[in-house]
């Protein structure tokens, strides 16, 4: 016979309980991990038309305020378009 008792299920020692624990983190990041690069990778891949949809959601928005409605009457789109790019010209 064995004078070495075998554990129950639920009596792990502290060392046990760190391991499992660590494990269980590893396996929690392997997946964060994974999450945020095929989210990087779809930002990437789509870039261009992501900001394209930004920039025509900024242009053609449904709601306008008083100062955006007449600068759009009185220099059309262009001036909008213009006003975006102008900072990045550095002019």
């Amino acid at each position: 016979m064995s004078t070495k008792s075998k554990k129950k299920p639920g009596a792990e020692n502290p060392l046990e309980q760190l391991r499992e624990r660590k494990r269980e983190l590893h396996y929690l990041c392997l997946q964060e991990e994974c999450r945020l690069k095929d989210a990087w990778e779809y930002a990437r891949c789509h870039s261009g038309s992501l900001l394209l949809s930004g920039v025509a959601g900024w242009f053609f928005s449904k709601q306008k305020n008083t100062a955006e409605e007449a600068s759009c009457s009185s220099g059309g789109i262009w001036s909008g378009i213009w006003s975006v790019i102008r900072p990045f010209l550095g002019c």
